[in-house]
């Protein structure tokens, strides 16, 4: 449910993402991320923990003609965020990114569901941190 309430306000405000560097956390299937690759990102970047959600992400982005989006691993944590940070700088602040999506990426209760969301914030703190005008959207249902 979350992700398709990002898709919905995402497709009511495209301008939030277009020409401007975009990377969604925890996709898991593509969802949002195949709609907000429609809204003419500058760059996109999709990821998830799972080495087989993102091979379903690829498979989606194929389907839905989105050649040029990449999609990888990421497990959240400081030590992660700082090594795709260092990814991303590599070729100046114009590669930082402006928009950071998640929708769902924290599940369950109890102390797994809180160490994820802790780490999922901490890597959005690192990122946040190095671009003043950056954005995080982030929406979660139980």
């Amino acid at each position: 449910v979350a992700s398709s309430l990002l898709c919905w306000h995402f497709v009511q405000w495209p301008n939030l993402v277009r020409r401007r560097r975009t990377c969604c956390f925890g996709e898991g299937v593509g969802l949002l991320g195949v709609l907000l690759a429609s809204q003419s990102p500058s760059y996109i970047l999709l990821t998830d923990g799972s080495e087989v959600c993102v091979s379903i992400i690829r498979a989606n982005l194929v389907i839905n003609r989105h050649l040029a989006v990449q999609a990888s691993v990421f497990r959240f944590g400081r030590a992660a965020a700082e090594t795709l940070l260092e990814q991303q700088v590599g070729e100046g602040e114009d590669r930082l990114f402006d928009v950071m999506v998640a929708a769902d990426v924290v599940y369950g209760q109890g102390a797994g569901g809180t160490l994820a969301a802790e780490l999922m914030f901490e890597s959005v703190d690192v990122l946040l941190a190095h671009h003043n005008q950056a954005v995080f959207y982030h929406s979660y249902t139980e």
